[in-house]
């Protein structure tokens, strides 16, 4: 994790502490962290944070049977697998358990059912 200024200063940060409330239209969050750094209270910086989990982009996430999930080839068919923390509109944690070899269809899934025969 790290912040940058908008004068381009950039320094490591402590673990940050969220505040509870989400701004709805910005969908921006305040967080409080401690660095070395010497930024100012209240000074505006950008937080990175490198996710060492993979994610489905928005765009392959689909819904079905009220569930959201992915699409994967396997076989010919089209096989859904549900993604039980996906949000609809947002990139989607790869699960831990995820099988690493199975194609994810990324083109055509919002027509798709589960079990259709995939075009060769």
């Amino acid at each position: 994790r790290s912040a940058s200024n908008l004068q381009g200063k950039t320094a490591k940060i402590s673990a940050p502490e969220y505040s509870n409330i989400l701004d709805a239209q910005s969908r921006l969050q305040t967080l409080w962290f401690k660095t070395k750094a010497g930024f100012l209270i209240g000074e505006q910086v950008a937080v990175q944070f490198k996710d060492t989990h993979s994610s489905f982009p928005a765009s392959v996430v689909v819904r079905r049977n009220g569930q959201l999930g992915v699409f994967v080839a396997e076989a010919g068919k089209a096989r859904f697998i549900e993604l039980p923390k996906g949000q609809m509109g947002r990139a989607a944690m790869v699960p831990n358990d995820f099988p690493q070899h199975l194609s994810i269809i990324s083109d055509g899934q919002q027509s798709l059912n589960n079990g259709d025969k995939l075009d060769d």
